[in-house]
């Protein structure tokens, strides 16, 4: 987020989730159930407005955001961050964040593809996806308890957490729960290869949003135009994947 932007990094990270999420249900892969569309033209119509989308987002350029300093840091510290957030970043970082945005985003594309799994070969599995949102919960609690842990053993016993932060985390999770659940509930119901790409591009365009009017991270006519373009043609193609599963033509 910090070389490529909250806003950059979040619509390519959805429009990758987007991408994969569809190819594994379109074409059946990693033990997901194939779902093909009746209308193949408009879905691959859909896929390429997101991979255009995706494209212009890349190009669209984005100022530091100024943030109130940590309480650990001294004015040293916040005079050289100062200097920080005036630097361009240098393009190998940028490239580097960019492919692992793109692989976080390959990720996220697949986190059904475990549950459908089990769905489809396990005979005694339950059929409600419902019924393995707790053990999603868990194991990112697991995975989030583990890396802190990390953290804190290569920061001697000395993380820095901002408790400023306990509150709003707190609410965030509780959050990002309620999202998930519906997220899951929208996947059975709808068919993921049409509801990955509507739920994996409108936290994108909220993000977006925050990141113009909030953050003022975007500024500039040109920028912000870019930007409402890549997010027009991204829901366009948004649009016609949605459609190719219930129109015939």
């Amino acid at each position: 987020m910090e070389n490529l932007g909250m806003a950059i990094g979040y619509l390519i990270w959805n429009s990758v989730a987007c991408i994969v999420g569809w190819a594994v249900t379109r074409y059946g892969l990693f033990y997901n159930i194939q779902q093909i569309p009746k209308c193949e033209w408009l879905s691959v119509l859909g896929i390429a407005g997101i991979i255009l989308g995706s494209a212009i987002f890349t190009s669209v350029k984005k100022k530091s955001m100024r943030v109130r300093p940590a309480p650990w840091t001294t004015l040293e510290d916040q005079i050289k961050q100062a200097k920080k957030t005036k630097e361009e970043p240098p393009i190998p970082r940028k490239i580097v964040c960019l492919l692992l945005t793109i692989f976080v985003g390959f990720l996220y594309g697949n986190f059904y593809s475990p549950i459908s799994y089990l769905m489809t070969n396990d005979p005694g599995a339950s059929q409600d996806v419902r019924s393995y949102f707790l053990s999603y919960c868990l194991g990112a609690s697991f995975t989030s308890t583990v890396i802190f842990i990390g953290y804190s053993l290569v920061m001697k016993n000395v993380p820095r957490c901002n408790p400023e932060l306990t509150t709003p985390s707190i609410v965030s999770g509780v959050l990002y729960g309620v999202g998930m659940l519906s997220f899951f509930t929208a996947c059975q119901n709808l068919d993921q290869v049409i509801a990955y790409p509507i739920l994996s591009k409108a936290p994108g365009i909220v993000v977006s949003l925050w990141a113009i009017f909030l953050f003022k991270e975007i500024q500039g006519k040109r920028n912000i135009s870019q930007l409402f373009f890549g997010i027009f043609v991204t829901l366009f193609g948004i649009c016609c994947v949605s459609l190719s599963k219930v129109l015939e033509l």
